[in-house]
């Protein structure tokens, strides 16, 4: 609807215009986080992986879907049925069949892309097995819900939910919402379950964790969804009575990809100085630090100094731990090799995989009197 000065006015009777300004709102983060998760790996690994193109292939559904959306509102979506012309109807109706159907694709492959990355972080056979068991689930729970989408209504026309012979349409995306909730708690559960055995400091691992559980923001979405459909259930006016579901799907949506960018950011990457992440390409071309990306060396664990004890104490102003440190002629130093056999470790990996550890006994020798100071 366009005022006197030819400007799209949003009234109480039409609101396409707020649904097309959030979704465009909505889907530029978007694509700024995959295109900053494949830029962090080309930048930094130089590699991609097949996680990177689940996610690529789940925008590019996200793309179609928001297209859809833009093409409903310009044939009903936030507008009156009765002020709709039979033409624009169809059209509708044809769009927001086709925006459910997208969605599911959209969404499924988004979680399997977390499922993979977990998987290539941490490919112990316990982890590979259920993230397998994951995927499975997810996997089944997106065909079953592409045809229970396909065909909610009679054919020829399974689009037309006003006047053909339909399934509880709603009650079948309101028990698709439930399930995405469930699915979403167990991709923040499940990674957190991995990163917690991660030998490093407390902190960086509750940071990990922090990145994987912002899919919290993305069940507040779907349960604005749940309410929403709720409310259009009973609508007598679909068209209008949907742009606030229109809003709160496209939200979700694009909050679902954009949390799985997130733990490509380099303090996350950064933080997996366990080895847990595989790197191993970078080490074998002297690429890593310790944070994984300069080009510099870094000491392994097996190389750096063993701690040394000492005394809390001072001997005329100065502390015991300034004293200089050598070996004693009995000091020993041992080497102990521990390796977990037949484990399916790629062949090339140069990663570690056994654990060195190298200790060596070491006293204090006093070597003369400190000079006093003035």
């Amino acid at each position: 609807m366009l005022d006197s000065r030819g400007q799209v006015q949003i009234t109480d009777t039409y609101y396409s215009p707020a649904v097309n300004i959030c979704a465009v709102i909505f889907i530029v983060p978007t694509v700024l986080g995959v295109g900053g998760r494949i830029f962090t790996k080309k930048a930094f690994v130089r590699k991609v992986n097949q996680d990177d193109y689940v996610i690529l292939a789940a925008l590019v559904f996200s793309l179609a879907q928001i297209a859809t959306v833009f093409v409903a509102t310009s044939n009903g979506l936030g507008q009156q049925w009765g002020s709709l012309s039979i033409s624009q109807r169809v059209v509708f109706e044809k769009s927001t069949y086709a925006s459910g159907l997208l969605l599911i694709f959209s969404l499924v492959l988004t979680k399997l892309s977390v499922i993979s990355f977990m998987q290539s972080l941490s490919p112990s056979t316990i982890n590979l097995r259920s993230g397998y068991a994951i995927a499975a689930f997810l996997v089944l729970w997106g065909v079953v819900s592409v045809f229970v989408s396909a065909f909610q209504c009679s054919l020829p026309h399974p689009y037309d939910v006003y006047y053909g012979k339909c399934l509880d349409v709603y009650g079948f995306w309101m028990s698709f919402n439930i399930l995405n909730i469930v699915s979403d708690i167990v991709l923040i559960a499940w990674p957190a379950l991995i990163i917690l055995k991660v030998r490093t400091g407390l902190w960086r691992r509750m940071i990990i964790v922090m990145c994987f559980g912002c899919r919290i923001f993305v069940i507040g979405a779907i349960g604005a969804q749940l309410y929403f459909l709720r409310g259009v259930r009973k609508s007598t006016d679909l068209s209008f009575d949907s742009w606030k579901l229109a809003i709160a799907t496209q939200l979700m949506q694009c909050l679902s990809i954009t949390t799985a960018c997130i733990p490509y950011l380099r303090p996350f990457l950064d933080s997996l100085e366990s080895g847990l992440l595989r790197s191993d390409d970078l080490r074998r071309r002297g690429m890593t630090g310790g944070g994984g990306y300069t080009g510099s060396e870094s000491l392994g664990p097996s190389q750096k100094h063993p701690s040394i004890p000492s005394k809390n104490g001072t001997r005329n102003g100065t502390s015991t731990d300034e004293l200089p440190l050598r070996p004693t002629a009995n000091a020993k130093s041992t080497t102990k090799v521990h390796a977990e056999p037949n484990h399916a470790w790629d062949e090339e990996s140069t990663s570690t995989r056994a654990e060195i550890t190298l200790s060596t006994s070491w006293s204090v020798a006093e070597v003369g009197a400190l000079p006093k100071q003035v």
